[in-house]
């Protein structure tokens, strides 16, 4: 099923980026915990990025949250990323995307702008330059986890 998620761009379910989600959730609960991955859709973009955004996580609104309804899956935000944007990318650089966008799932179940606090503990895991850094550190596997 694809899908229109932003002004020209289309999106594809993408179980690559479930699967993902799913590995950072798990291995950090004390950020995830709250998150109900049945109700979050993994979408990958298919048509060409000219944002210049790695990804996007939208709240679904009511209209699209029937639409979604017609196909037997509740869904409450919908993770997007841009293939053009990924593509080339490490799975390191993946890991930390994905946190990235889980986080602006909060506890209330409501979209979670960019804050100081999302932005500190990015930096703590992965750095200040991150998203231009080649050496960032395994998040998953290693289990590396934040310092407060």
């Amino acid at each position: 099923m694809s899908a229109r998620i932003t002004k020209n761009h289309y999106f594809e379910p993408d179980k690559s980026l479930r699967r993902l989600a799913d590995r950072v959730c798990r291995v950090y609960p004390e950020y995830f915990g709250h998150i109900d991955l049945k109700r979050v859709a993994f979408m990958m973009e298919t048509t060409g990025n000219d944002s210049g955004a790695c990804a996007v996580c939208h709240k679904v609104s009511t209209l699209a949250r029937a639409a979604f309804r017609e196909v037997k899956k509740p869904t409450d935000f919908v993770i997007a990323f841009f293939s053009s944007e990924c593509e080339g990318k490490s799975q390191q650089w993946m890991q930390m995307l994905m946190f990235h966008e889980l986080l602006h799932i909060g506890v209330d179940g409501k979209l979670v702008e960019h804050d100081i606090q999302e932005f500190m503990d990015v930096v703590r895991l992965a750095g200040l330059d991150w998203q231009n850094d080649d050496d960032l550190p395994d998040i998953i596997r290693k289990q590396i986890k934040l310092v407060a």
